[in-house]
Formats: C-alpha cells, structure tokens, sequence
C-alpha cells in the first residue's frame, strides 16, 4: 500500500504504470454559452452489473460516464469523461451494452477508447443519466453537453467545435 506519509515514500515504476494522463479542455466560453430548452434531472448509479436493474427500462434521454475518486469524502470532486444518448433503446439496454464492452479487450474492441475508460476507472465510475420526453431532441441535447464539456472519451463532437477538438486530441 502506498503511504505519502511515511518517511522516504516513493512511486515505484509499476504503480506509476498504472497512472493515466487524460487531457481535459475546461473552456469557460463554451459553458457561458451552454442553453437547453429543458431542465435535466440526473440521477446517478455506479457502473457495476448489479445496478443495471436501477435504470430505466423503456426511457430514452442522455448520459454521461463520470470518474468519482472518492478521496477524503470530498463531495465534488469528479470528472466527466464521456456524453451520449439514447433515442431508440432504453436506457437500461445501452447501459448493458456498456457492461459488455468493459468485458472486451480492449486490442479487439471496436471502440477501444471506451473499452478502456470503462475498464480504466472501473471501481470509480459512475453512470449518469436523465430521462427526457419524446417531445424533445436528444440529439440536441447531447450536442449541447458535447459542445460545453468537451469530454476527453468522446469522438464525434458538433460541427461548431470538431475543429477545436482535433486540435486537442494532437
């Protein structure tokens, strides 16, 4: 177990192995400029098998991966790492999906950079989610949250930043 306080603590190259760099862009314009028509109600479950059954079957809406270190019980320490959406499937059917691509390898995995997120921070990562009307559009929404967050796991990001965040990724 690593100790910082004992006298002489170090990393040693295998613990250091197992750190991981992932670049996040916080770009205050983007979030000024954040608007929604609807209000986003979140509920949260940690990603394990077992908590499956606690998302919603047949409701469509958008969700995010998010990593909570849990250190110290700090309330609001956390870190968004991936948006997506739902309009076709439920909610709960997506998220199965994502159970079974953490079980992939990753070398395999048709979206490696998810295979390893998920696989990465897997006692840490939290689904969450917020279930939206068919009256609305999702594909809006999710755009909206692209374009404010930025997160570091996606790919495909709304024309009006895709530039800017290839930039990025070099």
């Amino acid at each position: 177990m690593i100790d910082p306080l004992k006298p002489g603590w170090s990393i040693k190259p295998d613990e250091l192995a197992r750190f991981h760099v992932t670049r996040f862009v916080l770009a205050v314009p983007l979030w000024s400029k954040f608007s929604i028509a609807v209000q986003l109600k979140w509920q949260a479950v940690t990603f394990t098998a077992s908590n499956a059954a606690h998302v919603p079957k047949d409701s469509r809406g958008v969700y995010c991966f998010v990593v909570q270190p849990a250190i110290a019980n700090h309330p609001a320490c956390s870190y968004l790492m991936y948006v997506g959406m739902v309009q076709k499937q439920g909610l709960r059917d997506r998220y199965r999906q994502y159970l079974r691509d953490e079980k992939k390898d990753v070398q395999l995995s048709k979206r490696s950079h998810i295979t390893e997120m998920l696989q990465t921070w897997k006692d840490r990562l939290h689904f969450y989610y917020a279930e939206l009307p068919s009256t609305v559009d999702v594909e809006q929404i999710e755009d909206a949250l692209l374009e404010a967050y930025l997160p570091p796991f996606n790919r495909d990001f709304p024309a009006t930043v895709a530039n800017a965040v290839k930039l990025r990724l070099k």
